[in-house]
Protein backbone atom coordinates (compact mmCIF):
# COMPACT_ATOMS: atom_id res chain seq x y z
CA UNK A 1 0.00 0.00 0.00
CA UNK A 2 1.53 3.45 -1.12
CA UNK A 3 2.60 5.54 1.86
CA UNK A 4 1.70 8.88 2.82
CA UNK A 5 4.57 11.66 3.28
CA UNK A 6 4.63 12.46 7.13
CA UNK A 7 5.33 15.76 8.46
CA UNK A 8 5.58 16.17 12.53
CA UNK A 9 3.34 18.35 14.51
CA UNK A 10 5.35 18.36 17.40
CA UNK A 11 8.87 19.71 18.14
CA UNK A 12 10.08 17.84 20.97
CA UNK A 13 12.03 18.99 23.96
CA UNK A 14 15.27 17.48 23.53
CA UNK A 15 15.50 18.77 19.84
CA UNK A 16 14.91 22.22 21.59
CA UNK A 17 17.47 21.37 23.80
CA UNK A 18 20.26 20.18 20.75
CA UNK A 19 19.51 23.22 19.28
CA UNK A 20 20.47 25.53 21.64
CA UNK A 21 23.65 23.31 22.51
CA UNK A 22 24.65 23.29 19.33
CA UNK A 23 24.36 27.25 18.85
CA UNK A 24 27.24 27.48 21.60
CA UNK A 25 29.00 24.75 20.39
CA UNK A 26 31.12 25.35 16.85
CA UNK A 27 31.29 21.68 16.07
CA UNK A 28 28.84 19.76 14.13
CA UNK A 29 26.42 18.34 16.21
CA UNK A 30 25.49 14.48 16.35
CA UNK A 31 22.35 13.76 13.87
CA UNK A 32 19.38 12.37 15.88
CA UNK A 33 19.04 8.79 15.90
CA UNK A 34 15.71 7.07 16.52
CA UNK A 35 15.57 4.87 19.75
CA UNK A 36 18.18 7.52 21.78
CA UNK A 37 15.72 9.39 23.33
CA UNK A 38 15.08 8.30 27.37
CA UNK A 39 11.77 8.48 29.23
CA UNK A 40 11.01 12.02 30.45
CA UNK A 41 12.45 13.22 33.19
CA UNK A 42 9.30 15.23 34.57
CA UNK A 43 5.99 13.42 34.63
CA UNK A 44 4.23 16.34 35.55
CA UNK A 45 1.80 15.86 38.31
CA UNK A 46 3.75 17.71 41.05
CA UNK A 47 7.53 17.47 42.03
CA UNK A 48 7.67 14.55 44.66
CA UNK A 49 11.21 14.28 44.73
CA UNK A 50 14.33 15.70 44.87
CA UNK A 51 15.40 14.67 41.67
CA UNK A 52 12.08 16.23 39.97
CA UNK A 53 13.18 19.36 41.37
CA UNK A 54 17.11 18.93 40.34
CA UNK A 55 15.84 18.08 36.98
CA UNK A 56 13.32 21.20 36.12
CA UNK A 57 16.01 23.60 38.16
CA UNK A 58 18.48 22.29 35.64
CA UNK A 59 16.30 23.47 32.94
CA UNK A 60 15.71 26.49 33.97
CA UNK A 61 19.45 26.94 34.82
CA UNK A 62 20.02 26.07 31.23
CA UNK A 63 17.70 27.95 29.77
CA UNK A 64 18.69 31.31 31.20
CA UNK A 65 22.32 30.74 30.61
CA UNK A 66 21.31 29.74 26.58
CA UNK A 67 19.58 33.42 26.62
CA UNK A 68 15.98 32.15 26.36
CA UNK A 69 13.57 33.96 27.61
CA UNK A 70 11.23 33.33 30.61
CA UNK A 71 8.13 32.49 28.51
CA UNK A 72 10.59 29.88 26.21
CA UNK A 73 11.39 28.53 29.35
CA UNK A 74 7.81 27.63 30.48
CA UNK A 75 7.32 26.28 26.91
CA UNK A 76 9.75 24.16 27.82
CA UNK A 77 8.41 22.94 30.93
CA UNK A 78 5.23 21.96 29.48
CA UNK A 79 6.78 20.24 26.76
CA UNK A 80 8.45 18.01 29.47
CA UNK A 81 5.15 17.83 30.77
CA UNK A 82 3.26 16.84 27.67
CA UNK A 83 6.17 13.68 26.77
CA UNK A 84 5.79 12.94 30.91
CA UNK A 85 1.56 12.42 29.75
CA UNK A 86 1.96 10.62 26.50
CA UNK A 87 4.71 8.12 28.23
CA UNK A 88 2.84 7.42 31.12
CA UNK A 89 -0.62 7.16 29.22
CA UNK A 90 0.35 5.88 25.63
CA UNK A 91 4.26 4.47 26.40
CA UNK A 92 5.53 6.68 23.65
CA UNK A 93 9.12 8.33 24.41
CA UNK A 94 10.05 11.65 22.67
CA UNK A 95 11.25 10.53 19.34
CA UNK A 96 8.61 8.29 19.16
CA UNK A 97 6.57 11.41 18.65
CA UNK A 98 8.80 12.56 15.74
CA UNK A 99 7.22 9.83 13.63
CA UNK A 100 3.17 10.47 14.11
CA UNK A 101 1.06 13.51 14.39
CA UNK A 102 -0.35 13.85 17.81
CA UNK A 103 -3.12 16.07 16.94
CA UNK A 104 -4.76 12.93 15.27
CA UNK A 105 -6.66 9.78 16.94
CA UNK A 106 -5.19 7.02 15.43
CA UNK A 107 -7.55 4.95 16.11
CA UNK A 108 -8.66 5.71 19.77
CA UNK A 109 -10.63 8.38 21.17
CA UNK A 110 -8.39 11.22 21.64
CA UNK A 111 -5.72 12.32 20.11
CA UNK A 112 -2.51 12.90 22.16
CA UNK A 113 -2.89 16.63 22.28
CA UNK A 114 -6.58 16.26 23.13
CA UNK A 115 -6.37 14.02 26.07
CA UNK A 116 -3.14 15.94 27.84
CA UNK A 117 -5.96 18.92 27.49
CA UNK A 118 -8.49 16.66 29.18
CA UNK A 119 -6.26 15.60 32.22
CA UNK A 120 -4.58 19.53 32.53
CA UNK A 121 -5.97 19.33 35.84
CA UNK A 122 -3.66 16.44 36.66
CA UNK A 123 -0.61 18.79 35.70
CA UNK A 124 -1.33 21.69 36.73
CA UNK A 125 -0.52 22.23 40.48
CA UNK A 126 3.02 20.23 39.31
CA UNK A 127 3.42 23.29 36.37
CA UNK A 128 2.60 25.75 38.82
CA UNK A 129 5.61 24.42 41.15
CA UNK A 130 8.04 24.54 38.22
CA UNK A 131 6.85 28.28 37.29
CA UNK A 132 7.39 29.29 40.90
CA UNK A 133 11.16 27.79 40.45
CA UNK A 134 11.68 29.88 37.39
CA UNK A 135 9.59 32.88 38.67
CA UNK A 136 12.10 33.23 42.03
CA UNK A 137 15.11 32.64 39.29
CA UNK A 138 15.08 35.90 37.64
CA UNK A 139 16.39 39.26 39.36
CA UNK A 140 13.05 40.76 40.35
CA UNK A 141 9.82 38.54 41.07
CA UNK A 142 6.84 39.71 38.88
CA UNK A 143 3.14 39.53 39.55
CA UNK A 144 2.61 36.85 36.62
CA UNK A 145 -0.90 35.13 36.16
CA UNK A 146 0.27 31.92 35.45
CA UNK A 147 -3.34 30.26 34.51
CA UNK A 148 -3.73 33.22 31.87
CA UNK A 149 -0.37 32.25 30.30
CA UNK A 150 -0.38 28.35 30.32
CA UNK A 151 -4.15 29.14 28.71
CA UNK A 152 -2.84 31.41 26.26
CA UNK A 153 0.28 28.85 25.69
CA UNK A 154 -2.27 25.78 25.11
CA UNK A 155 -4.91 27.81 23.13
CA UNK A 156 -2.82 28.58 20.49
CA UNK A 157 -0.85 25.66 20.66
CA UNK A 158 2.31 27.66 20.84
CA UNK A 159 4.28 24.73 23.01
CA UNK A 160 4.44 22.61 19.96
CA UNK A 161 6.57 24.80 17.96
CA UNK A 162 10.40 24.85 18.47
CA UNK A 163 11.03 27.23 20.80
CA UNK A 164 13.47 29.41 19.33
CA UNK A 165 10.25 31.05 17.15
CA UNK A 166 8.98 32.36 19.85
CA UNK A 167 11.51 34.95 21.26
CA UNK A 168 9.14 37.95 20.79
CA UNK A 169 6.67 36.51 23.15
CA UNK A 170 7.13 38.45 26.43
CA UNK A 171 5.78 36.90 29.85
CA UNK A 172 4.81 40.18 31.27
CA UNK A 173 1.68 40.64 28.97
CA UNK A 174 0.33 38.17 31.56
CA UNK A 175 0.80 40.57 34.29
CA UNK A 176 -2.06 42.30 36.34
CA UNK A 177 -4.39 41.15 34.19
CA UNK A 178 -8.34 41.85 35.02
CA UNK A 179 -10.44 39.61 35.84
CA UNK A 180 -12.54 40.11 32.32
CA UNK A 181 -9.41 39.36 30.47
CA UNK A 182 -8.32 36.32 32.59
CA UNK A 183 -11.43 34.81 31.76
CA UNK A 184 -10.98 35.43 27.93
CA UNK A 185 -7.66 33.34 28.36
CA UNK A 186 -9.64 30.44 30.11
CA UNK A 187 -12.68 30.84 27.45
CA UNK A 188 -10.13 30.40 24.37
CA UNK A 189 -8.89 27.07 26.14
CA UNK A 190 -11.96 26.04 26.51
CA UNK A 191 -12.65 26.36 22.82
CA UNK A 192 -8.96 24.76 22.09
CA UNK A 193 -9.92 21.68 23.96
CA UNK A 194 -12.96 21.10 22.72
CA UNK A 195 -11.50 21.34 19.24
CA UNK A 196 -8.41 19.05 19.71
CA UNK A 197 -10.99 16.26 20.12
CA UNK A 198 -13.07 17.53 17.11
CA UNK A 199 -9.71 17.74 15.02
CA UNK A 200 -8.65 14.21 15.62
CA UNK A 201 -12.10 12.79 14.12
CA UNK A 202 -11.75 15.15 11.35
CA UNK A 203 -7.91 14.07 10.09
CA UNK A 204 -9.06 10.13 10.88
CA UNK A 205 -11.87 10.84 8.34
CA UNK A 206 -9.26 12.37 6.15
CA UNK A 207 -6.78 9.90 6.56
CA UNK A 208 -9.31 6.54 6.08
CA UNK A 209 -10.33 8.40 2.63
CA UNK A 210 -6.03 8.35 1.57
CA UNK A 211 -5.77 4.44 3.01
CA UNK A 212 -8.96 3.45 0.55
CA UNK A 213 -7.51 5.46 -2.18
CA UNK A 214 -4.12 3.90 -1.75
CA UNK A 215 -5.27 0.28 -0.69
CA UNK A 216 -7.73 0.31 -4.03
CA UNK A 217 -6.11 2.57 -5.70
CA UNK A 218 -7.03 1.01 -9.27
CA UNK A 219 -10.69 0.42 -9.01
CA UNK A 220 -11.20 4.09 -7.65
CA UNK A 221 -9.72 5.58 -10.39
CA UNK A 222 -11.36 3.39 -12.57
CA UNK A 223 -14.73 3.81 -11.06
CA UNK A 224 -14.00 7.61 -11.13
CA UNK A 225 -13.31 8.22 -14.23
CA UNK A 226 -16.37 5.89 -15.24
CA UNK A 227 -18.99 7.72 -13.54
CA UNK A 228 -17.71 10.64 -14.60
CA UNK A 229 -18.36 9.75 -18.09
CA UNK A 230 -21.92 8.56 -17.25
CA UNK A 231 -22.51 12.33 -15.77
CA UNK A 232 -21.55 13.59 -19.35
CA UNK A 233 -23.42 11.42 -21.06
CA UNK A 234 -26.49 11.69 -18.85
CA UNK A 235 -26.23 15.46 -20.01
CA UNK A 236 -25.88 14.33 -23.69
CA UNK A 237 -28.88 12.29 -23.18
CA UNK A 238 -31.13 15.65 -21.96
CA UNK A 239 -29.16 17.79 -25.02
CA UNK A 240 -30.39 14.74 -27.41
CA UNK A 241 -34.21 15.51 -26.21
CA UNK A 242 -33.69 18.82 -26.74
CA UNK A 243 -36.36 19.86 -30.26
CA UNK A 244 -33.69 22.38 -31.60
CA UNK A 245 -31.61 18.96 -32.17
CA UNK A 246 -32.37 17.41 -35.35
CA UNK A 247 -28.67 15.36 -35.89
CA UNK A 248 -25.80 14.32 -34.86
CA UNK A 249 -24.67 17.00 -36.18
CA UNK A 250 -26.67 19.29 -34.10
CA UNK A 251 -26.05 17.40 -31.20
CA UNK A 252 -22.23 17.44 -30.86
CA UNK A 253 -22.33 20.89 -31.89
CA UNK A 254 -24.90 21.58 -29.02
CA UNK A 255 -23.24 19.39 -26.36
CA UNK A 256 -19.89 21.11 -27.39
CA UNK A 257 -21.28 24.85 -26.87
CA UNK A 258 -22.77 23.00 -23.89
CA UNK A 259 -19.48 22.03 -22.09
CA UNK A 260 -17.58 25.00 -22.92
CA UNK A 261 -20.65 27.06 -20.84
CA UNK A 262 -19.56 24.64 -17.88
CA UNK A 263 -16.09 25.17 -18.07
CA UNK A 264 -16.44 28.93 -18.09
CA UNK A 265 -19.22 29.00 -15.59
CA UNK A 266 -16.76 27.43 -13.56
CA UNK A 267 -14.96 29.92 -11.35
CA UNK A 268 -12.65 29.25 -8.58
CA UNK A 269 -13.96 29.74 -5.00
CA UNK A 270 -14.42 33.17 -4.08
CA UNK A 271 -11.28 35.31 -1.92
CA UNK A 272 -11.13 35.03 1.39
CA UNK A 273 -11.75 39.47 1.26
CA UNK A 274 -15.27 38.53 -0.30
CA UNK A 275 -16.77 36.70 2.22
CA UNK A 276 -16.73 37.04 6.52
CA UNK A 277 -17.33 34.29 8.74
CA UNK A 278 -21.04 33.70 9.88
CA UNK A 279 -21.82 33.94 13.42
CA UNK A 280 -25.05 32.62 15.68
CA UNK A 281 -26.60 35.54 17.57
CA UNK A 282 -24.28 34.24 20.82
CA UNK A 283 -21.25 36.23 19.76
CA UNK A 284 -20.83 40.01 19.47
CA UNK A 285 -19.65 41.69 16.12
CA UNK A 286 -16.03 42.02 17.37
CA UNK A 287 -15.57 38.32 16.49
CA UNK A 288 -15.67 38.66 12.75
CA UNK A 289 -13.19 40.92 12.80
CA UNK A 290 -10.70 39.11 15.42
CA UNK A 291 -10.84 35.86 13.83
CA UNK A 292 -10.81 37.27 10.34
CA UNK A 293 -7.53 38.95 11.86
CA UNK A 294 -6.43 35.27 13.33
CA UNK A 295 -7.12 33.41 9.67
CA UNK A 296 -4.95 36.00 7.64
CA UNK A 297 -2.22 35.80 10.01
CA UNK A 298 -1.87 32.32 10.14
CA UNK A 299 -1.93 31.93 6.07
CA UNK A 300 0.29 34.94 5.86
CA UNK A 301 2.97 32.95 8.01
CA UNK A 302 2.29 30.08 6.00
CA UNK A 303 2.96 32.14 2.92
CA UNK A 304 6.00 33.49 3.64
CA UNK A 305 7.16 30.28 5.02
CA UNK A 306 6.69 28.63 1.85
CA UNK A 307 8.32 31.37 -0.41
CA UNK A 308 10.36 28.91 -2.09
CA UNK A 309 7.10 27.70 -3.72
CA UNK A 310 6.18 31.25 -5.15
CA UNK A 311 9.86 31.48 -6.79
CA UNK A 312 11.32 28.36 -7.65
CA UNK A 313 10.22 26.93 -10.99
CA UNK A 314 12.68 24.17 -11.02
CA UNK A 315 10.09 21.13 -11.00
CA UNK A 316 13.19 18.87 -9.77
CA UNK A 317 13.38 21.22 -6.56
CA UNK A 318 14.02 19.33 -3.68
CA UNK A 319 11.43 21.22 -1.78
CA UNK A 320 8.20 20.33 -3.83
CA UNK A 321 6.52 19.64 -0.11
CA UNK A 322 6.22 23.32 0.60
CA UNK A 323 4.39 23.41 -3.01
CA UNK A 324 1.84 21.05 -1.24
CA UNK A 325 1.72 22.99 2.06
CA UNK A 326 1.19 26.65 -0.11
CA UNK A 327 -1.90 24.87 -2.00
CA UNK A 328 -3.27 23.17 0.91
CA UNK A 329 -3.25 26.27 3.02
CA UNK A 330 -4.54 28.01 -0.13
CA UNK A 331 -7.63 25.82 -0.30
CA UNK A 332 -8.77 25.77 3.43
CA UNK A 333 -8.40 29.69 3.15
CA UNK A 334 -10.78 30.33 0.05
CA UNK A 335 -13.06 27.63 1.34
CA UNK A 336 -16.38 29.40 2.24
CA UNK A 337 -17.67 29.17 5.72
CA UNK A 338 -21.29 29.01 6.96
CA UNK A 339 -20.84 29.31 11.37
CA UNK A 340 -18.58 29.14 14.17
CA UNK A 341 -17.78 25.50 13.80
CA UNK A 342 -16.89 25.88 9.99
CA UNK A 343 -14.33 28.69 11.20
CA UNK A 344 -13.01 26.77 14.48
CA UNK A 345 -12.24 23.89 11.86
CA UNK A 346 -10.72 26.19 9.32
CA UNK A 347 -8.47 27.63 12.18
CA UNK A 348 -7.38 24.66 13.13
CA UNK A 349 -6.36 23.08 10.03
CA UNK A 350 -4.61 26.54 8.94
CA UNK A 351 -2.55 26.12 12.60
CA UNK A 352 -1.70 22.40 11.73
CA UNK A 353 -0.17 23.19 8.43
CA UNK A 354 1.69 26.16 10.00
CA UNK A 355 2.88 23.62 12.62
CA UNK A 356 4.26 21.28 9.86
CA UNK A 357 5.87 23.80 7.64
CA UNK A 358 7.82 25.57 10.56
CA UNK A 359 8.81 22.05 11.94
CA UNK A 360 10.03 20.82 8.24
CA UNK A 361 11.84 24.46 7.68
CA UNK A 362 13.72 23.91 11.24
CA UNK A 363 14.56 20.21 10.02
CA UNK A 364 16.16 21.12 6.81
CA UNK A 365 17.90 24.38 7.87
CA UNK A 366 16.07 26.83 6.11
CA UNK A 367 15.21 30.39 7.65
CA UNK A 368 11.68 30.47 9.22
CA UNK A 369 9.32 34.17 9.23
CA UNK A 370 7.06 33.65 12.90
CA UNK A 371 3.69 35.94 12.08
CA UNK A 372 2.27 36.30 15.07
CA UNK A 373 -0.92 34.84 14.92
CA UNK A 374 -2.03 34.94 18.66
CA UNK A 375 -5.19 37.31 19.14
CA UNK A 376 -6.77 38.36 22.51
CA UNK A 377 -9.90 36.63 21.53
CA UNK A 378 -10.11 33.33 19.70
CA UNK A 379 -14.03 33.71 19.63
CA UNK A 380 -15.72 36.70 21.81
CA UNK A 381 -19.59 35.88 23.56
CA UNK A 382 -21.94 38.68 24.36
CA UNK A 383 -21.64 39.20 27.63
CA UNK A 384 -20.47 36.71 30.22
CA UNK A 385 -18.86 33.23 29.00
CA UNK A 386 -21.67 30.78 29.49
CA UNK A 387 -20.95 27.11 29.16
CA UNK A 388 -24.10 25.95 27.19
CA UNK A 389 -22.72 27.83 24.56
CA UNK A 390 -19.15 25.82 24.27
CA UNK A 391 -22.07 22.80 24.56
CA UNK A 392 -23.79 24.38 21.57
CA UNK A 393 -20.32 24.85 19.38
CA UNK A 394 -19.67 21.01 21.04
CA UNK A 395 -22.87 20.10 19.30
CA UNK A 396 -22.09 21.68 15.85
CA UNK A 397 -19.04 20.26 15.59
CA UNK A 398 -20.18 16.44 16.09
CA UNK A 399 -23.24 16.89 13.96
CA UNK A 400 -20.57 18.16 11.10
CA UNK A 401 -17.81 14.98 12.13
CA UNK A 402 -21.05 12.52 11.51
CA UNK A 403 -22.71 14.00 8.57
CA UNK A 404 -18.79 14.26 7.39
CA UNK A 405 -18.35 10.07 7.70
CA UNK A 406 -21.85 9.41 6.05
CA UNK A 407 -20.87 11.17 3.21
CA UNK A 408 -17.45 9.55 2.88
CA UNK A 409 -18.48 5.61 4.47
CA UNK A 410 -15.97 6.39 6.71
CA UNK A 411 -17.05 2.78 8.92
CA UNK A 412 -17.64 1.02 5.98
CA UNK A 413 -13.91 2.24 4.22
CA UNK A 414 -12.18 1.59 8.01
CA UNK A 415 -13.67 -2.28 8.02
CA UNK A 416 -12.10 -3.18 4.46
CA UNK A 417 -8.91 -1.23 5.15
CA UNK A 418 -8.63 -3.15 8.77
CA UNK A 419 -9.34 -6.86 7.66
CA UNK A 420 -7.42 -8.89 4.91
CA UNK A 421 -10.72 -11.10 4.13
CA UNK A 422 -12.66 -8.22 3.73
CA UNK A 423 -10.94 -6.30 2.07
CA UNK A 424 -10.72 -9.25 -0.73
CA UNK A 425 -14.51 -9.70 -0.89
CA UNK A 426 -14.46 -5.72 -1.38
CA UNK A 427 -12.11 -6.60 -4.39
CA UNK A 428 -14.81 -8.65 -5.99
CA UNK A 429 -17.68 -6.00 -5.58
CA UNK A 430 -15.59 -2.95 -6.78
CA UNK A 431 -15.19 -5.10 -10.03
CA UNK A 432 -18.54 -6.10 -10.73
CA UNK A 433 -19.48 -2.18 -9.98
CA UNK A 434 -17.42 -1.65 -12.59
CA UNK A 435 -18.87 -4.04 -14.88
CA UNK A 436 -22.54 -2.09 -13.83
CA UNK A 437 -20.89 0.95 -14.84
CA UNK A 438 -19.77 -0.24 -18.16
CA UNK A 439 -23.50 -1.58 -18.63
CA UNK A 440 -24.52 2.02 -17.76
CA UNK A 441 -22.74 3.43 -20.40
CA UNK A 442 -23.46 1.69 -23.02
CA UNK A 443 -27.34 1.64 -21.98
CA UNK A 444 -26.58 5.75 -22.28
CA UNK A 445 -24.80 5.55 -25.38
CA UNK A 446 -27.62 3.35 -27.16
CA UNK A 447 -30.26 5.56 -25.90
CA UNK A 448 -28.88 8.87 -27.26
CA UNK A 449 -28.44 7.20 -30.69
CA UNK A 450 -32.14 5.74 -30.20
CA UNK A 451 -33.22 9.28 -29.72
CA UNK A 452 -30.92 10.57 -32.83
CA UNK A 453 -32.51 7.95 -35.35
CA UNK A 454 -35.55 8.74 -34.03
CA UNK A 455 -35.83 12.08 -34.54
CA UNK A 456 -33.78 11.49 -38.40
CA UNK A 457 -36.69 9.08 -39.10
CA UNK A 458 -39.21 12.18 -38.67
CA UNK A 459 -37.73 14.14 -40.77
Amino acid sequence: MEKKAHFSDYYPLFLDIRDFKKRDNPLPSEPFIEGTSSQPDFPGESIQTSRDKENLEDLIIQSGLNGLSPFQTMILLIKSVFEGHAYLTANLLPDDLCKREIIENHGSDHSLVSSFYENLLLYTDGLKEAFQLLDQSGSKKSVIGFESMLYFILSNQLWMFPVSVLAGFDIKMFSNLSSKKAEIYRLNFELSSIMASRHGFIKGIDDTNEQYKARFRIYVLKIGSKEQVIKQLISKLAIANDPEVKSAEDLERKYFNFLINVQSGSSPAPRRSNQKPVFSDNYDNESSEEVEYRLRQLYRSISKNCRESHITTDPNSSLHELDDFFIQANHIYNRQTSDASDVLIQQSELLEILLKVVIYRKNQGLLISFTDFTSGKMMNYKGRPDPEKLLDLARQLDNKIGALMLINHTSFKAKHIADEELAEIHVKYLKQELVFLDERISELISEIDEVIHAKLNLV
